[in-house]
């Protein structure tokens, strides 16, 4: 016990110790917490960031394309819509490439305008996605339905990233199988 007390008097110390370095370094006032942004090192990191973003969209379709196992028939639909998706992500990596980093901190209104801009955004894509995705998942049979789903795509009981919390892969919890007399609800 007396060890146990002594370490906690050490650690205290040290961690007191640390934060009155910090204090006397910021002493000045002219430390800016979020000065790492502007260093070279955040500007390639982001611009590496913001390249991902259209080259992970571009593997996740080639995936489901290979996954989906399309008809000859589906083939064009699936093209149309994969264009229409690739074209958004093109737009929003072109987009977080544009982005810099504020000179000083945003308010909130600057926060809440950005949102709002982001959140328009998303929505203009949705909107040019949904035709394009209507044709393509009515043509789907059930079998490749689910496999969409379990992408990530479906924004459905099984959540985002085609998994239910806890991540059970198992059917999603709606329809005849929900937790009725025929199959207890076992809470996952």
């Amino acid at each position: 016990m007396a060890k146990l007390r002594t370490a906690s008097i050490v650690f205290a110390v040290a961690l007191l110790g640390a934060g009155a370095a910090w204090a006397a370094k910021d002493a000045g006032g002219d430390r800016d917490r979020h000065d790492w942004r502007n260093s070279p090192d955040f500007a390639a990191r982001h611009a590496e960031m913001c390249k991902d973003l259209y080259a992970r969209e571009v593997g996740r379709t080639a995936y489901l394309e290979a996954r989906l196992q399309l008809t000859p028939a589906q083939e064009p639909l699936f093209e149309t819509w994969k264009n229409v998706v690739l074209a958004n992500a093109g737009e929003r990596s072109k987009t977080c490439a544009a982005m810099t980093p504020p000179v000083q901190w945003p308010s909130f209104l600057d926060m809440m305008q950005h949102e709002e801009t982001r959140l328009q955004a998303r929505l203009g894509a949705l909107q040019a996605e949904m035709p394009a995705l209507t044709s393509l998942y009515q043509s789907l049979s059930p079998e490749q339905q689910r496999a969409f789903m379990a992408d990530g795509r479906g924004r459905g009981p099984r959540g985002r990233f085609g998994r239910e919390h806890g991540g059970h892969d198992g059917p999603p919890r709606d329809g005849p199988h929900d937790g009725g007399p025929d199959r207890p609800d076992d809470g996952a």
